[in-house]
């Protein structure tokens, strides 16, 4: 089965809008594949699965940008593991194995691969009647489906499950890796663009900012010092401090006017802005050195705290700038590497420390203040470091399972060559047959355990039922070559044989054949085959019987010749195993062969036709004409032949499906 077949029974819609459809039926979680001039994207519940081309020719790996601006149409599966399966069989896979299902049954698989993250599928369809059955796996996740008949009827769930598992035939484990599928991400939104631009604009500002700041700073000194003594005292104001305050509002007044016009076009800036603001509210405020000494206040020792004139600035004073710029230099290489959002606490940060750093007065409060700045770059080393240990955590688990497929993988690519070649330590006696080769060499052998028990004689007579037949009948075979290594196109020959429809309808003519003849109460109208059953006692594959004499002798072939005890035919067969149904044409020379051993055996007592589809009407026309005689035939046995007056044989049209046989022509 390929992609083609699975798909053309999906419901189909029309398709338009490029990535932005595409990126509609992903929100709904769609399941199946849109097509576009070709190209194919298969997703499965809003995940893109693979883009593949020329799925119906030579599939190969597609184009995303196919889709882009593109119509087409859409294909929704009936399932999520369909889609799955149609993506997996438009790539290559890798067949890890070939079991047969009687030795090694699907859930024992099942388990390895589940265990294993297996991602492929498991393909059971080779000697089974009833369907192809599929295993989806995904990362370890199996998926059961099923295409019954001719009509690929579709199971999923535990009914395919159930069904599969009940199937015997033989399966191929096929590992796929389906191409990753990057989609185009949606465009950014505008405002994320012009934030990015004020973080680059910001850098390079820092250092004005910083030295309009000390400015301020300078020009407000002496009335801010001035209105923090009284204010600590409990005094009043006096007017000198009144009018230095209203500078210093005014002041205030256009930083802020400044900070909000850059807010404007730099969002960054503003914020940093109100953090500032939001920490001066918090802390109390200090004397900030000014360049004048006149306007440090009133001059009074008692009121005014010590100021140091920056003209006479002291080598402590001068290593702590030099300190702070090697600062500055280094937050912005962190900003810049680190990302916006790390920038924004960097600056915020060094605004912070250029403030504690150039106030004179080293108070135990800015000490605080300094300790609680720098605790901020060892919350966010505490962050990292739990980040990059949770990585470690999830790299080590992941090396766990590649280290667990890896070995999986041997273990399989092991078994395949066991398989292939045979064990290498057990000598170079296995035997590699082609399909005609095992049933030419092979012949089969009805035999009872006890002859005091259930035999076929018992059942003819009507003494025993099927149940104690079953018991104590057996089929042996005897091959012309060594069975024991031997393999038929990879599949060890007793698993092939037992799972062949040749060695299937044996064991409904010896076992099953004879009691539904009693059932419906045919024996009279069905008495040469009846007669002829327990006869069976031994059945050769692909055989040929010489009928005539001298140079008018031919030889006449069938794929199946059950004999009694001293060879004589009694029951040939020919078996059409494709799925196409049988003509008319391919009943006549199986009449005219049967006729022609009949007449030189008088112990032939049927020949079937037997199908693994149905037959056409011209084949059962031919058969009807081949059974009815004169016109005043009054034959009384059913679908019979008639050579002569005493000869002729019975033919019957068998179809095989669902793992039975359903006898056609006669209609018991």
């Amino acid at each position: 089965m390929d992609a083609h077949t699975v798909i053309e029974e999906w419901e189909v819609s029309p398709f338009d809008g490029g990535f932005e459809g595409i990126d509609s039926l992903r929100s709904r979680g769609f399941s199946g594949a849109v097509e576009a001039d070709g190209t194919w994207l298969f997703l499965e519940d809003g995940d893109p699965l693979a883009v593949r081309a020329d799925i119906d020719e030579a599939p190969r790996e597609g184009d995303i940008d196919a889709f882009e601006d593109a119509s087409g149409r859409i294909h929704e599966a009936p399932h999520p593991a369909t889609a799955a399966l149609a993506a997996m069989l438009t790539v290559d896979g890798d067949v890890r194995g070939q079991y047969f299902s009687d030795e090694t049954p699907l859930s024992t698989v099942h388990e390895t691969l589940s265990e294993g993250g297996f991602t492929g599928y498991v393909e059971l369809s080779k000697n089974v009647l009833s369907g192809d059955y599929f295993v989806v796996y995904e990362d370890g996740k199996a998926s059961y489906l099923g295409y019954l008949g001719p009509s690929g009827r579709l199971l999923t769930g535990e009914e395919a499950q159930s069904k599969a598992e009940g199937e015997v035939g033989i399966y191929d484990v096929v590992a796929v890796r389906l191409p990753a599928v990057e989609l185009p991400e949606p465009a950014p939104e505008p405002n994320e663009t012009a934030v990015v631009g004020a973080e680059g604009d910001e850098t390079a500002d820092t250092d004005e900012e910083l030295e309009t700041a000390d400015t301020e700073a300078e020009a407000v000194e002496g009335s801010s010092d001035e209105h923090e003594a009284e204010t600590t005292v409990g005094g009043e104001p006096t007017d000198d401090e009144s009018e230095d305050t209203e500078v210093v509002e005014d002041d205030v007044d256009a930083t802020d006017g400044q900070s909000a016009d850059e807010g404007d076009s730099e969002p960054e800036t503003a914020e940093i802005a109100e953090t500032a603001d939001a920490d001066a509210d918090e802390e109390p405020t200090y004397a900030v050195p000014s360049v004048d000494p006149e306007n440090s206040g009133d001059g009074t020792e008692e009121d005014t705290p010590p100021v140091v004139e920056s003209g006479t600035e002291s080598a402590a004073d001068a290593e702590t700038r030099a300190e702070f710029d090697s600062d500055v230099a280094s937050e912005r290489e962190t900003a810049v590497e680190s990302g916006p959002e790390a920038g924004r606490h960097e600056r915020a940060a060094g605004t912070d420390t250029d403030e504690a750093e150039t106030e004179s007065d080293k108070t135990e409060a800015e000490t605080d203040d300094e300790v609680e700045t720098e605790s901020e770059p060892s919350s966010n080393e505490a962050e990292l470091e739990a980040l990059r240990e949770e990585f470690e955590a999830e790299l080590s688990s992941l090396r766990s399972k590649v280290d667990a497929l890896r070995s999986e993988r041997d273990r399989l690519q092991q078994r395949i060559a066991e398989l292939e070649t045979g064990d290498a330590e057990e000598g170079s006696g296995a035997v590699s047959l082609s399909s005609m080769e095992a049933f030419e060499g092979t012949n089969l052998f009805i035999r009872e355990d006890s002859r005091g028990d259930a035999t076929l004689e018992n059942a003819h007579d009507g003494s025993v039922d099927p149940e104690a037949l079953a018991e104590n009948l057996r089929i042996e075979y005897h091959t012309r070559f060594e069975s024991e290594d031997a393999t038929v196109e990879g599949t060890p020959f007793d698993s092939f044989l037992r799972s062949s429809i040749p060695y299937a309808f044996v064991e409904w003519l010896v076992t099953d054949l004879l009691f539904e003849i009693q059932s419906t109460g045919t024996e009279g109208s069905m008495r040469h085959l009846y007669d002829a059953l327990p006869e069976i006692d031994r059945v050769g594959f692909d055989e040929t019987i010489r009928v005539g004499d001298g140079q008018e002798g031919r030889e006449v072939d069938f794929d199946i010749v059950a004999r009694d005890r001293m060879g004589d035919p009694l029951v040939v067969a020919n078996i059409d195993e494709s799925r196409d149904p049988t003509r008319g044409e391919s009943m006549g020379p199986l009449v005219t062969d049967a006729s022609d051993v009949c007449e030189e055996h008088e112990t032939l007592a049927a020949a079937f036709a037997v199908t693994s589809s149905f037959f056409e009407p011209d084949a059962l026309s031919t058969a009807r004409e081949a059974t009815s005689g004169s016109l005043l035939s009054r034959e009384k046995y059913r679908s019979y032949v008639k050579l002569a007056r005493k000869n002729g044989f019975h033919l019957c049209l068998v179809e095989s499906r669902e793992e039975s046989f359903h006898l056609t022509v006669p209609e018991l």
